[in-house]
């Protein structure tokens, strides 16, 4: 089916990470000085998220027992059309339509993960989620 609108508002790659201490509050900056270049605007995002904690060894065996307000460093590009959310357990990359295609999206991936890694070497992807949000209209 071809539409006459290209339907993607918006995709993004989460990547959640065992929980750390933050023992170094530099951290957060370090990871900006890598990437203020495609991501020059900075601001904080406050969410609710679900908190949830691990059932035994299963792999998958997960409970949420609540939520919890949590705040993100979001750094945007200049058109605001790409964004990355950082904290210290979570990674999100994140592009507004129009959609730039996977290659490009993968690339800023790539980039973001790569930095993370620099900065938290040793860090445990947990689990990744990948989404698209689409509209389509006139169906």
């Amino acid at each position: 089916m071809q539409y006459s609108k290209d339907p993607i508002e918006e995709v993004v790659c989460e990547f959640w990470f065992r929980p750390v201490e933050l023992l170094d509050m530099t951290i957060p900056g370090q990871f900006y000085e890598k990437i203020q270049h495609e991501y020059p605007k900075r601001r904080t995002v406050r969410a609710v998220e679900p908190v949830f904690s691990q059932l035994g060894s299963q792999l998958g065996s997960l409970e949420r027992h609540g939520l919890e307000v949590v705040d993100y460093l979001e750094f945007g590009s200049n058109q605001d059309q790409s964004r990355v959310q950082w904290s210290p357990n979570r990674l999100a990359v994140l592009v507004s339509s129009p959609y730039p295609g996977w290659d490009n999206f993968f690339g800023r991936i790539q980039r973001a993960f790569d930095v993370y890694n620099q900065i938290l070497p040793g860090a445990i992807v947990d689990h990744a989620v990948l989404r698209y949000r689409n509209a389509i209209e006139g169906v």
